[in-house]
């Protein structure tokens, strides 16, 4: 049996993600624990999803063959502060995916961006860097330096998460690294 727990934020509460012989296991305090046999599991979908507080934040998405949709990630909230588990979010991420192989269920496995919202982020932000030229233009000298220099550093963050989140179609025994934290 292996476990690994994570709480999205200071105000929810706790979920333990177990892999048990046949199934995994999803429990969170005051709901039913809920048991989602291997066979029952449609995609994996792992993403790496940086926020503007913590660059290094990785997702596994779940979807089970009715739809339901289970997501955890590498960090988790047991304060006001986030801790990294990392290692632990690594380790559960390739038994789970050791497993899926192992039944030769049928799985879908996928990383990166995957839905229309993802591009449309890009879109976004290749918008706000011509933006930013325009006001480049507008304002002369002193709008260069800052304009160029916020157009820079979200040039900069855009490309590192669109490489990271390039879409793939994986094999199991081969996770891409890019999709896994450090």
């Amino acid at each position: 049996m292996i476990e690994y727990t994570f709480k999205p934020s200071p105000f929810t509460k706790e979920r333990i993600f177990t892999l048990e012989g046949e199934h995994l296991t999803i429990f969170s305090k005051g709901k039913a624990e809920q048991r989602i046999p291997y066979s029952d599991i449609h995609a994996i979908h792992l993403s790496h999803n940086p926020s503007k507080h913590d660059w290094k934040v990785y997702s596994c998405r779940i979807t089970s063959r009715h739809g339901h949709k289970y997501i955890f990630c590498n960090k988790s909230y047991p304060g006001i502060l986030p801790k990294d588990k990392s290692h632990e979010y690594v380790m559960f991420i390739r038994e789970l995916h050791r497993r899926l192989s192992e039944k030769k269920q049928n799985v879908e496995y996928t990383g990166g961006l995957k839905s229309k919202s993802d591009y449309i982020g890009v879109i976004i932000g290749f918008t706000f860097f011509l933006g930013i030229a325009i006001i480049v233009l507008i304002y002369g000298r002193y709008g260069v330096f800052v304009g160029l220099t916020i157009a820079i550093i979200w040039l900069i963050w855009l490309t590192m998460t669109f490489i990271k989140n390039r879409p793939v179609k994986y094999n199991p025994s081969d996770i891409p690294s890019r999709l896994l934290p450090k």
